[in-house]
């Protein structure tokens, strides 16, 4: 109930497209929390250990401003979506996995919030799988000691308004975002640490800026693996309508480059227009080393 605290030790479903809102919820021992279909909010959900928290449905939902799941916890998380509003995301325990069906699973973090998974988070983690991790606003992250996607199923990173990834958690070794064959990286954000891309690298919503902190490797085609591929839109340069991929570090280009030419508003005169820095790095290596310009 609205406004209440909860406390259980036993199962309770939800189930038939309901929602429940309540203040508090803490998952104890061998209790267990099964979202099938409907929409659990509440402003702290936390799992002790030996509870469990399930959701089994893409209509199953999670709406919280704190989720905290403790060490010798259980998180089962076929299908559904888990959003964490302005608050904190914290998993104890090493990984974790999204994408194990062939419904998507999604973690969305929004209005500042902020994820800590210590060890390997794989998004799109069995053949058939979709993933997704949204980060959207200034000061949303999401920190871990690795970060794959869309190496063996779907998997999806999106940032919008300024929102961040980062990796190398509790000092992981070799802080590294990986992007597989199946794997996509888009929006205006900030990969905090080295990318490394055989998947697609989106920057803009629908135009704008994606910033590595560390080195970028875009790998070539190796069969029966494809090359990686970097999608730029391009609209007009003068007045800034185009995407643009900015690295710290160094960066070694193979692959491909997919410029994309999109509408563009109050356009410039288009002689002015043809050249715009649509790769901007202070050490650019390898096959590619020429593409900085759509």
């Amino acid at each position: 109930r609205a406004g209440h605290d909860i406390y259980m030790d036993t199962r309770v479903r939800l189930n038939g497209g309901y929602a429940a809102s309540v203040r508090q919820v803490r998952v104890l021992g061998a209790g267990q929390v099964n979202v099938e279909n409907g929409t659990l909010m509440t402003d702290s959900l936390t799992v002790k250990t030996g509870g469990t928290l399930s959701l089994k449905n893409v209509q199953a939902g999670v709406h919280v401003k704190t989720l905290r799941l403790e060490s010798g916890s259980t998180l089962s998380w076929d299908r559904g979506k888990v959003e964490i509003n302005g608050g904190v995301f914290d998993k104890a325990d090493l990984g974790l996995n999204l994408g194990v069906l062939a419904d998507t699973s999604a973690l969305v973090l929004m209005n500042g919030a902020m994820a800590r998974v210590p060890g390997v988070t794989t998004v799109g983690s069995q053949p058939t799988g979709r993933g997704k991790i949204v980060v959207s606003g200034l000061n949303s992250n999401y920190s871990t000691g690795k970060l794959n996607v869309g190496l063996i199923g779907e998997g999806v990173i999106m940032l919008s308004g300024g929102g961040s990834v980062s990796t190398g958690l509790n000092g992981w070794p070799g802080p590294q975002t990986t992007l597989g064959q199946f794997g996509v990286l888009s929006g205006e954000g900030t990969v905090q640490g080295t990318l490394e891309s055989r998947g697609r690298v989106k920057p803009g919503s629908p135009t704008g800026t994606l910033v590595v902190t560390g080195t970028y490797r875009q790998l070539p085609l190796n069969s029966p693996l494809p090359a990686g591929v970097l999608e730029i839109e391009y609209a007009d340069a003068v007045s800034g309508q185009y995407d643009r991929l900015q690295v710290a570090g160094s960066t070694n280009l193979a692959g491909v480059l997919q410029v994309v030419t999109i509408p563009a508003s109050n356009p410039s005169d288009p002689v002015e227009s043809r050249a715009a820095p649509v790769l901007v790095a202070p050490d650019r290596d390898g096959p590619g080393h020429a593409v900085g310009t759509a």
